[in-house]
């Protein structure tokens, strides 16, 4: 239940034009809201949304990205986010500094990859969400 809740404030917050990413006419709907939700999900408590690049339609494929801060450790935010995502998510560690998760629907094929880019003020986590047809 408290998932939904999530999905819903961030639908609400992309109508009302607070959402963190810019959309694009050439995506659809089901992957926006799908970005929305994991934006939520990739930015825990104590970590915040960098940035954020417009949602692209590519010959068969829709990509997103995302850039995350936290102080967190990567081990500690890689966590945390993995159990956020499950269990719609399957998430392994793809060893320092990735960790690669995907999920089957009817239809599509989700993969959100997680990739450590530490920094001076803290660790920024590159977010990028790939949907293909199945």
């Amino acid at each position: 239940m408290f998932s939904h809740f999530k999905v819903l404030i961030a639908m609400a917050l992309t109508v009302i034009g607070l959402g963190g990413c810019r959309r694009s006419d050439t995506v659809g709907e089901e992957f926006v809201a799908e970005s929305n939700r994991l934006q939520l999900l990739t930015t825990p408590a104590g970590a915040r949304l960098l940035d954020c690049g417009a949602a692209k339609r590519e010959s068969f494929s829709e990509t997103q990205e995302w850039h995350v801060l936290t102080t967190r450790s990567w081990h500690e935010y890689a966590e945390a986010v993995s159990r956020a995502l499950q269990p719609a998510y399957r998430c392994s560690s793809e060893g320092r500094p990735t960790t690669l998760c995907s999920r089957s629907l009817p239809g599509d094929n989700l993969q959100v990859e997680l990739v450590s880019e530490p920094s001076a003020s803290g660790l920024v986590v590159r977010v990028r969400l790939e949907a293909h047809p199945d």
